[in-house]
């Protein structure tokens, strides 16, 4: 297989387009900062499209991510697993709170906050709050 050029009009013959790209080819990042083939460094306040916000080239992420991948890369929450008991301790403590609620994405997570408002409401008496108000800008 022939490698394709990395350019905008190469990416129009291969890809469906359900946003626009930036015209950068990422060669690496580092820290908070991506680098282009180029050389130049942009620093990555990109939010939204499936953005994992854990910076780049940090060496104790990268080798707990290598020791993890080495027992599994996923489990459902249907079963208990240390690491997933680990961290929810850890944020109950750092956060004050009393209990915690994983998700996969942000949208699970507004989800989950219209579900567990309506229970709260409902579980205090009040049945009829059952509108949501969203917005966008």
């Amino acid at each position: 297989m022939k490698t394709p050029a990395i350019n905008l009009e190469t990416e129009q013959q291969l890809f469906f387009h359900n946003y626009a790209r930036l015209p950068l080819h990422i060669a690496y990042g580092k820290g908070s900062f991506l680098y282009t083939t180029e050389g130049d460094r942009y620093l990555d306040m990109i939010a939204g499209i499936g953005v994992n916000a854990i910076g780049y080239g940090d060496q104790r992420l990268e080798h707990a991510i290598t020791e993890q991948a080495s027992k599994y890369i996923h489990v459902s929450n249907l079963f208990m697993q240390k690491p997933q008991f680990d961290l929810a301790a850890k944020l109950l403590e750092i956060s004050g709170m009393s209990k915690v609620f994983f998700c996969n994405s942000g949208t699970e997570a507004i989800e989950a906050a219209i579900k567990l408002v309506r229970r709260f409401a409902a579980r205090n008496g009040d049945t009829s709050k059952t509108q949501v108000l969203s917005l966008t800008n």
